[in-house]
């Protein structure tokens, strides 16, 4: 995954025509944006939220391509269980889970 949230969201800006001035518009100063995007500050949930907005994506869409263009574990597990049509007895969800335990072992995270 990558941690460089704020360089990520300058390429897509950037990418998009934007600029820095036109996606703070009077909500937020363009040296705060300047220094999101230098990795200098992480941004509160709320000015992330009204950035991606600038740039019409979601918190979804800016996560998936954080991590380089695939899900991330959690919403591989959550995609996993949303398409399970159905539990019949108890063996499928034995199974979910030992693969969803085994997945969080082999990559050293510790998973909730």
């Amino acid at each position: 995954m990558r941690y460089d949230f704020g360089k990520v969201y300058k390429e897509i800006r950037e990418s998009k025509g934007l600029t820095q001035e036109e996606v703070c518009g009077n909500v937020l100063s363009r040296t705060s944006l300047s220094k999101i995007e230098s990795g200098k500050v992480t941004p509160k949930y709320e000015n992330m939220e009204f950035l991606l907005r600038q740039i019409n994506m979601s918190f979804e869409e800016f996560d998936y391509i954080c991590h380089l263009y695939q899900p991330s574990q959690r919403t591989e597990i959550m995609q996993t269980y949303l398409n399970m049509n159905s539990i019949i007895g108890s063996n499928g969800l034995v199974n979910f889970f030992e693969t969803y335990q085994n997945s969080c072992r082999s990559k050293y995270t510790t998973c909730h």
